[in-house]
């Protein structure tokens, strides 16, 4: 874009428009060299004066040993720090602009071992082509600590970070400070990288775990007395048995969120959900949703397997009232995949704090009803008592025209429910 001197003596004057910096993104196409890629980054870092910087770098498309000659005297002011992996237009980009680039795994161990005293979050994703292929791998890792005191938001989607930096842990972990964690694990190392001790992480309050099968040896491994939110992906994980759990689970005292994201194939997920649910005392919500962009609805409402991990999630809920009363006692809120009115009003019954059930997907034998009148009028009933106990959500659907209806209930007396297969 083209301005006046005026305005461009202006924008080159105002740090505030400079503290965003971008390793690896869109340089000028008339700087084609690394040296001038390098002195066009330059100037951007000391236009920003003495303000708080947001850093992003984007791996594979910089050369991060050249560029930190450059941003090593700014780090202190470094407020946000994001490191990923380059995208295919990133990649086609330096092609066009003929950059030889490269970052080796020193350079990312020495900026994550330099001293952030500003720096309040950091973001690492899809760091997955190169350097990867060409790190070592050692049996000796561990988590490394990044030097920012201030830290409050560590997100990680990167399994191999403990491949770049030696003796380490995807992700990095900050000091007491840190607040919010999200960590991607990798199905098959995660055994040789967790720290044999306890990390101290007290004000801990939210922390996301996916991708792993030693959930309960990360867990085992963090000291987390103030976590509130607890959220697992962990998908088609191998789940233990009620014998294999550790016996030293700390109680969650302060948990109040639960949500654990599955799907219609995963098995085995009970004894982890018990365990997890009697040492949350204090839960006042409960998700046991799966992704609706990848699960087909059917496979919760008509597959055997999804049918059998929602009977699971009742029979957890509803044991016997003497358990019941120990596990959960406080809970208010349920967010589920799918469920019969049936089982809802069995559970609400067994639990008359609930206060909000919603239901990702709904059965289609109550959304249409066949067969004699006075089924469905049973089943419209059923849906009024729910809607007087709690707070019903349920998806909405648009119903063929002619079927009589009540409470988002309809009745077919032809006898088939065709029109809402996927609901």
């Amino acid at each position: 874009m083209t301005v006046c001197k005026r305005w461009k003596h202006v924008a080159e004057g105002s740090p505030a428009l400079w503290t965003d910096i971008w390793l690896g993104h869109s340089p000028p196409r008339q700087r084609t060299t690394i040296n001038q890629w390098l002195e066009y980054v330059e100037v951007q870092v000391n236009r920003s004066g003495n303000l708080p910087l947001n850093l992003n770098i984007i791996v594979g498309c910089v050369v991060l040993d050249d560029a930190l000659r450059i941003l090593s005297p700014h780090l202190s002011r470094c407020r946000w720090l994001g490191l990923r992996g380059p995208s295919g237009k990133d990649a086609d980009q330096n092609k066009y602009l003929k950059l030889s680039v490269g970052t080796t795994s020193s350079a990312i161990h020495r900026l994550l071992s330099s001293p952030f005293p500003a720096l309040k979050s950091l973001s690492i994703d899809r760091l997955y082509d190169n350097p990867i292929e060409e790190m070592e791998r050692t049996n000796t890792a561990r988590f490394v600590f990044v030097d920012a005191p201030n830290l409050v938001s560590i997100t990680s989607r990167c399994p191999y970070l403990k491949a770049i930096v030696k003796c380490s842990h995807p992700p990095p972990l900050g000091r007491s400070s840190l607040q919010d964690l999200s960590l991607r694990g990798s199905w098959i190392d995660d055994p040789f990288i967790i720290p044999p001790d306890k990390l101290e992480l007290p004000s801990l309050k939210t922390l996301r775990l996916e991708s792993t099968d030693y959930l309960w040896q990360l867990l085992s491994a963090l000291c987390i007395p103030q976590l509130e939110k607890l959220t697992i992906l962990c998908g088609l994980a191998y789940w233990p048995s009620a014998d294999e759990l550790p016996i030293n689970v700390s109680p969650m005292a302060h948990l109040r969120s639960l949500e654990w994201r599955t799907y219609s194939a995963a098995g085995n997920e009970e004894p982890s959900l018990y365990c997890l649910l009697r040492h949350s005392s204090n839960l006042i919500s409960f998700a046991y949703v799966c992704n609706v962009d990848s699960e087909d609805p059917n496979a919760w409402t008509g597959n055997p397997d999804g049918c059998a991990n929602i009977a699971m999630i009742l029979n957890i809920l509803s044991k016997h009232e003497t358990e019941t009363a120990k596990l959960c006692p406080n809970l208010r809120s349920l967010h589920l995949v799918s469920m019969s009115l049936d089982s809802v009003v069995t559970l609400i019954k067994l639990r008359p704090t609930l206060e909000r059930i919603s239901l990702q997907f709904r059965k289609t034998e109550d959304v249409i009803v066949t067969g004699p009148k006075e089924r469905w009028r049973m089943t419209v009933d059923k849906m009024r008592w729910i809607k007087s106990r709690v707070e019903f959500e349920y998806p909405t659907l648009e119903l063929p025209p002619g079927f009589q209806q009540e409470e988002d209930v309809a009745w077919n007396p032809k006898g088939t429910t065709e029109s809402v297969e996927g609901v």
